[in-house]
């Protein structure tokens, strides 16, 4: 019985971490295929040579996995929200777990 607690415990633990690296996957799919390319400029506005830059390091970043979760979603320099692409992903994967999983792992 006291081995059996610890095996359960590992066991949550690894679902968890496998789920949310799932919904990261996702997020970072769908936030690089809406937002991939940078445009520098809009009909709307302008954006600035610095703000092109950040914008194109971030996206840099998630394409090659130098970047934290937590540093995505706490991103504040795009005029892109990837935790919206990360809430998305979220309730997709509430809907349909089994499908998810096969589709992004």
């Amino acid at each position: 019985m006291r081995f059996i607690i610890p095996i359960v415990i590992i066991l949550t633990f690894a679902s968890c971490t496998s789920k949310t690296k799932l919904i990261e996957n996702c997020a970072d799919k769908d936030f690089l295929k809406e937002w991939g390319i940078v445009e520098r400029f809009s009909l709307n506005n302008t954006i600035t040579d610095e703000a092109y830059l950040i914008e194109i390091d971030f996206q840099k970043s998630i394409r090659e996995g130098g970047i934290s979760l937590q540093e995505k979603l706490n991103n504040t320099n795009n005029r892109v929200s990837y935790e919206r692409n990360y809430q998305q992903c979220e309730a997709s994967f509430s809907l349909h777990p089994e499908t998810f999983k096969q589709k992004y792992k």
